[in-house]
């Protein structure tokens, strides 16, 4: 292993921001992506190697990834380049993980899981806020109530969304949210499942969303009722579920076109002030056949700031990994209190609520 890693998508907001942490901690990636101008500054700022290529031609990937041991991918949408990156990895040896939360691409991951043990390499998406700490929530709650049945997961943040974020929100938008039950994954409309979650201060409405956690906690504990909310007022869930509702209407007339570019030429990232007043609380809810109930809750830094830690977390547990290939979770990958080595992280707590069963 010659110790050389990779961020792909290093111009985007979050790819630059771990390049960024990267130099302060003393770790050297090589930068890539499409944008040559924007990449060359960054490098030049870093003093950091660079490559352009694009994901269109697998021989370019494949002659950038030669000598590359883990590759961190920041270029969305993940559903489309994570399959490409992927591919190559398995020819060049090359670990891959990524920042994502799409759900599609954590089956996707999972589905080449033989051809990664074959090939020696390690694939973990999502090792970013989406999914490290609800990853390792789940599992912790899994590891204390074994014979679980069912888990709620969620988290509450007053974080605006990023530029990637919102595009991907935006693409979701007429698909309904995603639950799994009985094993099986499912569609339904947005806004019929809520419910009151108190994240650590007083209980709050809930709406189910369609995490990759829905996903991922199902491959770490394979529990097989799994739901995931986030907080939101009654008005707003309607006006969302109204916009869901007309979606092919918003696509026909090219609404959703318009909003789209807005957001693409208009939005950014929040700021440095923005994220430090911002910490995350995330929490959990197993349940056994009788009734009885484990809570979890975890405080973490903001998303972002915390997806810079976790993600560089993961390139360095790789670069001394010599274990065996295929895909996992993080919490698979790393364990189930690896997100509390981050910065600004406190500790898990639970309490569980017990009933005399039926």
């Amino acid at each position: 292993m010659s110790d050389k890693w990779m961020i792909y998508g290093a111009n985007g907001y979050t790819g630059r921001l771990i390049a960024e942490l990267a130099e302060k901690i003393g770790m050297t990636p090589v930068l890539a992506g499409r944008n040559k101008e924007a990449l060359a500054k960054l490098a030049t700022k870093l003093d950091f190697e660079y490559r352009i290529f694009t994901l269109d031609n697998p021989s370019e990937i494949l002659n950038s990834l030669q000598d590359i041991d883990v590759i961190l991918n920041c270029a969305g949408p993940f559903h489309i380049t994570c399959a490409e990156i992927v591919e190559v990895c398995r020819q060049t040896k090359t670990h891959y993980v990524d920042i994502t939360g799409e759900g599609a691409v954590f089956e996707i991951a999972k589905a080449g899981h033989e051809m990664n043990v074959a090939a020696g390499i390690v694939v973990c998406p999502g090792v970013g806020f989406d999914v490290v700490p609800t990853d390792c929530l789940a599992a912790s709650l899994k590891e204390r109530m074994p014979n679980a049945v069912s888990l709620s997961l969620g988290f509450q943040t007053e974080m605006k969304p990023s530029r990637g974020t919102l595009l991907t929100m935006l693409d979701d938008l007429g698909k309904g949210t995603l639950v799994r039950r009985d094993g099986h994954l499912q569609r339904v409309p947005f806004g019929k499942i809520q419910r009151a979650v108190n994240f650590g201060k007083d209980p709050t409405n809930a709406v189910s969303i369609p995490w990759g956690d829905v996903v991922t906690a199902y491959y770490t504990t394979s529990i097989p009722n799994i739901t995931v909310f986030v907080p939101m007022p009654p008005g707003r869930i309607k006006f969302m579920a109204w916009l869901e509702r007309r979606n092919n209407l918003l696509r026909r007339t090219g609404i959703k076109r318009l909003i789209l570019n807005y957001v693409k030429r208009r939005v950014n990232g929040p700021t440095l002030e923005e994220r430090g007043k911002n910490p995350a609380h995330v929490w959990g809810e197993a349940k056994d056949a009788q009734g009885n109930i484990l809570i979890g809750r975890l405080e973490t830094l903001n998303p972002y700031t915390l997806t810079l830690c976790s993600a560089l977390m993961a390139v360095r547990f790789l670069l001394k990994y010599n274990g065996k290939g295929g895909y996992f979770t993080p919490a698979q990958l790393m364990g189930s209190q690896c997100v509390e080595e981050l910065p600004g992280v406190k500790p898990m707590v639970f309490k569980k609520i017990e009933t005399l069963g039926v």
